[in-house]
């Protein structure tokens, strides 16, 4: 993370000094984000979902989780208000793993990035089954936690991505209504702070990547299809013990 903010503070310079005019940020959903990447672009559709370019033959911009846009939440997505965040991404699959598709980011941002730890979700070109992952970073201990989940193949239309913290500190990892993880509690991860909005693209090829959706909110609870199942399930459980 220190490398991206070094390497945007170049990239700022040079725009000052040679004295082109770039838009720097766009707002969406209510918050303003600030745009990364010298060759990159982002602008709100006519459905009211925001379109995300990266230019063909730069692979390493933006570098290196491919995001694009960052901003802050709320500042009451915390653990005692049980957070959660979802996003909704458009994929252009038709059988080619090589063509990207947006991920999305939910980062803590904790002490100045010398602890964070981040879910995200989506597609990584090249792969043809969406994922959701954690992971959690200490300057002290490097790479302390990356827990990976792999979701269901690839299909065109929209997926829907969401993470959701219970009052205990436990995070659900959601992909298309379904539960993919739960994540353990953490001292290091009582709150969602700041989301970046991103594409993997393959090298060499101007994409775009849509959102289509993007809402937060507090007092989160399992979807109800999810508590019925569950309930079924302890049903079937005492069903048997009593047989």
């Amino acid at each position: 993370m220190k490398k991206i903010i070094t390497t945007c503070a170049v990239f700022g310079m040079i725009l000052a000094v040679s004295g082109v005019a770039r838009a720097t940020t766009v707002t969406w959903k209510g918050l303003t984000w600030t745009m990364y990447g010298a060759n990159t672009t982002a602008v709100v559709n006519g459905n009211g979902g925001l379109d995300i370019t990266v230019l063909g033959g730069q692979s390493g911009d933006p570098v290196p989780d491919n995001w694009v846009l960052q901003s802050l939440l709320p500042a009451n997505l915390t653990q005692a208000n049980a957070p959660w965040i979802e996003f909704k991404i458009q994929d252009t699959y038709t059988g080619n793993a090589s063509v990207g598709a947006p991920r999305g980011f939910v980062d803590t941002d904790i002490s100045s990035w010398t602890t964070e730890s981040m879910w995200q979700g989506g597609v990584l070109a090249g792969y043809s089954t969406y994922y959701l992952n954690h992971n959690v970073w200490k300057d002290t201990g490097g790479w302390v936690a990356n827990d990976w989940y792999q979701g269901p193949a690839r299909t065109a239309g929209e997926h829907t991505i969401m993470f959701g913290m219970h009052t205990d500190g436990t995070v659900d990892m959601w992909f298309d209504g379904v539960l993919g993880q739960t994540i353990a509690a953490s001292p290091d991860c009582t709150f969602f702070k700041r989301m970046y909005l991103g594409v993997d693209a393959p090298s060499g090829t101007t994409f775009t990547g849509t959102y289509n959706d993007l809402q937060w909110g507090t007092g989160y609870v399992p979807e109800p299809a999810t508590l019925c199942l569950l309930g079924l399930g302890a049903l079937g459980l005492l069903r048997k013990r009593r047989a």
